[in-house]
């Protein structure tokens, strides 16, 4: 799921020769959730002895970002090479500030099945999350008994900040062609409220299924222990974009 929605814009050109200055402020709302091929497996096939059941393409991925976003473009007919017809330039320097951010940094667990129907499970997994103290998160490991009250405003408190960049470029070669090419995105978040770390590095073996002590060591040691820490970073989402278009006649036009 990827949802973006333009809160503000506004622009203004003066001129070629001065160029055209824009402000926005937008939302993204990011989550990707892999489900492991073999945890389906599992639950299809149950563990027989000798299954193994490796879960290292398990991910989760989500956040919710805000860019304050000032943009500058303008002309650059005095470097423009004779066999374009146009060549402009753009750069949009962002504020960004982060409300939400979840995800694994990595996950190497498996469940290994041997003679007597005895479990053994090696758990190895990494993964942060920060949230805005707008959203009241208690966490399981958290100490202090205080109640926090949900308070989700236009304008939140962040829970991270950073910067980005963009870059872009807009050529027209001729009355039917032009194209473009832009970076953006580069830059990445510093999370640092209510920023917790999610790890486990450690083998468990089950003899006993029925054993309330024995099931929980096995998935403490999938699921990892959590703490709090000072700070973790993030990168934006960096994207290389080429786009093409030719004009078939005056009326349509194609995007390839």
């Amino acid at each position: 799921t990827d949802v973006g929605a333009i809160l503000l814009s506004a622009t203004y050109k003066n001129s070629d020769d001065v160029g055209a200055f824009g402000f926005s402020i937008s939302d993204r709302f990011a989550f990707k959730f892999n489900v492991p091929e073999q945890l389906l497996k599992l639950g299809l096939e149950g563990n027989p002895v000798g299954s193994i059941y490796n879960f290292d393409d398990a991910d989760i991925k989500g956040w919710w970002l805000r860019d304050y976003a000032l943009t500058y473009a303008r002309s650059l007919h005095e470097i423009k090479p004779d066999f374009l017809q146009y060549l402009s330039a753009g750069i949009s320097l962002k504020l960004v500030h982060g409300f939400a951010y979840v995800g694994t940094e990595y996950v190497n667990s498996k469940i290994e099945t041997g003679t007597g129907n005895v479990l053994s499970a090696t758990g190895d997994i990494l993964a942060y999350s920060a949230f805005s103290e707008a959203f009241a998160v208690k966490y399981d490991f958290d100490s202090l008994d205080v109640e926090k009250k949900r308070n989700l405003g236009p304008f939140p408190d962040p829970a991270g900040k950073g910067f980005g960049l963009d870059l872009g470029f807009a050529a027209v070669l001729n009355d039917a062609l032009s194209f473009g090419l832009a970076i953006t995105d580069i830059g990445s978040v510093s999370w640092t409220e209510n920023a917790a770390k999610f790890y486990s590095n450690n083998a468990v073996v089950l003899r006993d299924i029925t054993d309330a002590e024995q099931r929980d060591s096995l998935v403490n040691s999938i699921t990892g222990e959590g703490e709090y820490i000072d700070n973790f970073s993030t990168p934006l989402s960096t994207a290389l974009r080429f786009g093409v278009a030719f004009q078939l006649d005056k009326s349509d036009l194609v995007r390839v």
